[in-house]
């Protein structure tokens, strides 16, 4: 075999031999380069070939129009990277039946002149010459086409293009509208405003523990009297909260305890997670601003030039093959330079609007421990999940405050 391990013993010394044997690795690469010459193919083998490249193409712009809705990645990226390393590259069958074909081939494709020794081939060396030759002119006529789809595909930031479209997908499809967006912000002002309250107005409308209060204050013990109070102007607090817009997003506890609720709390967790990965994404603009640029001169100068150059059916549906390819990936270039610009610029629709500062950040208030991360989004996402939960914990201490350290305090 080619590459052959020698265990035997050296009869003057012991030991393995390491040496490698390449004859029949050679004799391997010789026949395949046999393979590929004029007078070793038929015409229906050469179309078998370019119609197996054309196959292969179709299936992979397919697989790249699907791949965003059907999360699947990875199976597009290795039918990329087949072909640029299989099919398209010198290595593939057209590029090297180009080269392999060039003697025979390169100064009589397009016309009627025959090499010398063309006269002494039997009638049906002649035909098949005749076919594979219309099949190299074809191929000629590929080569930019061909080379430029290469250094296309080898180009494209897949990975990067299919994550911020999956972003996007993934904000639409879990309901993340502006409107949950402006809840968010219409929550943060309703914070400040609930923390912020003037004490002598919450103190007139605490009608729970002042009706209590004249009620039982010349009858009942002190420390009756407080325990009771105090319960009454907890009541109080609760229907002052319920007042407010955050309260749909907290539930009390009890005994001055509030926590965001579950839903709230997963769902601002989901936000911070893709607004993370937004600011996390590779820069979009450059690489794909460069496909877009190869895929113009794809189908503005090679295109047009191989359709022209292919006589072959097989040659002409091939070229139209790579015309589609390159749309499809200019289609993807320009829908993924476009969610990455909107994304960074912070559009005013969803979801693109969770990648800006929140409308009333600057004039937030951050009392009894309530604190927000001012910092664009661009730099590191949101940080809503944070932003309700110090919330909660701030409004249970100016319950407390209110409870214990306003109105009729003295009976502590």
């Amino acid at each position: 075999m080619g590459y052959g391990y020698d265990f035997t013993e050296d009869d003057n010394e012991s030991g393995f031999d390491f040496t490698t044997d390449d004859t029949e690795l050679i004799a391997q690469e010789e026949a395949a380069r046999a393979s590929e010459l004029w007078e070793n193919l038929s015409d229906s083998e050469v179309q078998a070939e370019i119609n197996g490249l054309n196959s292969r193409l179709t299936a992979f712009i397919l697989q790249l129009q699907r791949m965003v809705n059907d999360n699947d990645y990875e199976k597009t990226a290795e039918m990329c990277k087949a072909l640029y390393t299989k099919d398209l590259g010198p290595e593939g069958w057209l590029g090297k039946f180009y080269l392999s074909n060039q003697n025979s081939f390169a100064q009589y494709a397009g016309g009627s002149a025959r090499p010398s020794w063309y006269a002494n081939l039997s009638a049906d060396q002649k035909k098949t010459y005749d076919a594979v030759l219309a099949y190299y002119g074809d191929a000629a006529a590929l080569q930019d086409l061909t080379g430029d789809t290469w250094g296309l595909l080898r180009a494209l930031p897949l990975l990067g293009g299919f994550r911020i479209m999956r972003i996007k997908d993934n904000f639409e499809e879990a309901g993340f509208t502006k409107a949950v967006f402006d809840k968010i912000d219409a929550d943060l002002r309703a914070i400040s405003d609930q923390l912020s309250q003037d004490w002598a107005a919450m103190d007139r409308n605490a009608e729970r523990s002042m009706m209590y209060y004249d009620a039982n204050k010349d009858r009942l013990p002190v420390e009756k009297l407080s325990y009771e109070y105090f319960h009454e102007r907890y009541k109080d607090y609760s229907d002052n909260l319920k007042k407010s817009p955050i309260a749909a997003s907290l539930n009390d506890r009890g005994k001055g305890v509030f926590t965001v609720r579950p839903d709230v709390e997963a769902r601002m967790e989901v936000i911070d997670t893709y607004t993370t990965r937004v600011s996390q994404s590779d820069n979009l603009e450059d690489s794909m601003k460069n496909i877009l640029n190869r895929t113009k001169k794809i189908l503005s100068e090679d295109v047009p030039a191989a359709e022209k150059g292919c006589t072959t059916q097989a040659g002409q549906f091939l070229a139209g093959a790579f015309q589609t390819l390159a749309e499809a990936v200019s289609d993807f270039a320009e829908m993924s330079l476009e969610i990455y610009l909107n994304f960074r610029k912070g559009e005013d629709v969803a979801p693109y609007c969770f990648m800006k500062k929140l409308p009333s950040l600057g004039s937030a208030k951050e009392l009894y421990s309530f604190t927000v991360d001012r910092s664009d989004p661009q730099e590191n996402g949101t940080y809503f999940v944070d932003l309700y939960r110090s919330a909660a914990k701030a409004i249970g201490k100016h319950c407390e405050d209110f409870v214990f350290h306003h109105g009729y305090s003295d009976l502590l």
